[in-house]
């Protein structure tokens, strides 16, 4: 069955919020709405569909890369579903109801150089990054439409690791038609570079035009390099192979459940048993008893940090962790270069 959402009776939907999102950009740009243009460099990793496309994930390499090379990122996340209405830095006791899901999945994985900081006004937001002094680079993970703060860099995330993802992308038809927060060649356009991600070596990146189209931008092919099990309570890691044949459940609350089902199937897992949940879902109680009544149960990373209150030292629960990496060798030498002289334009 067709992922696309019906196209003909919810098309004049779609013209209408084409023309309301052209308005809302037109007047930043002629100065009707005022952007903020902030004194740090500002990398915006976002996309233009709606959905998960790893925008998160590359936000927390990006932070370790910068940090590796000398400078002091910082990450600035909308905090989704989270309750602060002002900005906010991510603390050790902070829950995933306060400051949401990603932002505290990165803080609990990223060394604490790399602050965290939730805002549902991205302005505010930098600017209290300014004030405090946090870093010298903002990370801002998921802010492709927003428009309020200015940006030096636009890294653009386009996921077509699965069918779905492929068939979104190739219809380009906007919201609520489609999936497209705007239109294909206007999203391209104000884009620096073109980040494919691949995660389950699904294309052959060889040939991105094969999939993206011409696109007069870099593109960077990039998916999961290392990928490790870890049990949720202990931290425990267990080799990959021990999924080799292994009968699991699947439990997640993810915008794209098959890439990830599609992980664990290439490690040789054979799922069993399915729990799918809305994007973004807090877990309860009665969802976990549910769920671990057939172990051994494989998360994702943003599930356990909402699931790992409900697991005790007895439950058979482990989190699939990866890291991402480019997928050419050639482009992480050109990615860093990039982004340094961005960097060194806004500071100069």
């Amino acid at each position: 069955m067709s992922a696309l959402k019906p196209y003909s009776c919810l098309q004049p939907l779609a013209s209408i919020y084409e023309a309301i999102t052209g308005l809302r950009e037109r007047a930043y740009q002629v100065g009707l709405c005022n952007e903020y243009r902030a004194k740090l460099p500002v990398i915006c990793v976002g996309n233009i569909i709606a959905g998960g496309s790893g925008k998160t994930s590359f936000a927390a390499y990006l932070a370790q890369g910068l940090l590796a090379r000398g400078h002091r990122p910082v990450i600035l996340s909308r905090g989704y579903k989270g309750q602060h209405k002002k900005p906010h830095r991510v603390r050790e006791t902070d829950t995933v109801y306060e400051v949401g899901d990603e932002a505290l999945m990165n803080f609990s994985a990223l060394p604490r150089e790399i602050p965290i900081v939730v805002s549902q006004e991205r302005v505010a937001g930098a600017q209290y990054i300014e004030q405090q002094k946090f870093g010298n680079v903002i990370i801002l993970d998921d802010g492709y439409q927003h428009y309020a703060l200015a940006r030096d860099v636009n890294l653009l995330m386009v996921d077509l690791s699965s069918a779905r993802a492929l068939e979104n992308w190739q219809q380009g038809r906007l919201l609520p038609a489609g999936y497209f927060r705007e239109t294909k060649k206007h999203g391209v356009k104000k884009a620096d570079a073109i980040l494919l991600l691949n995660k389950n070596d699904a294309l052959n990146l060889a040939e991105p035009s094969k999939y993206l189209g011409e696109i007069d931008k870099p593109v960077f092919c990039i998916g999961y390099g290392s990928a490790r099990l870890e049990d949720v309570h202990s931290g425990e890691v267990k080799p990959l192979t021990s999924l080799l044949n292994t009968e699991v459940s699947v439990a997640c609350a993810l915008a794209d459940p098959q890439s990830f089902e599609d992980s664990l199937s290439k490690f040789g897992a054979q799922i069993v048993k399915r729990y799918i949940y809305p994007d973004h879902h807090y877990y309860t109680q009665n969802d976990w008893d549910r769920i671990s009544v057939r172990p051994p149960v494989i998360v994702t990373e943003k599930d356990a940090i909402k699931l790992g209150k409900y697991i005790n030292r007895e439950a058979l629960c482990f989190k699939l962790a990866r890291e991402i990496a480019f997928k050419v060798e050639a482009h992480t030498s050109q990615f860093w270069q990039m982004i340094e002289l961005k960097i060194n334009k806004k500071s100069a």
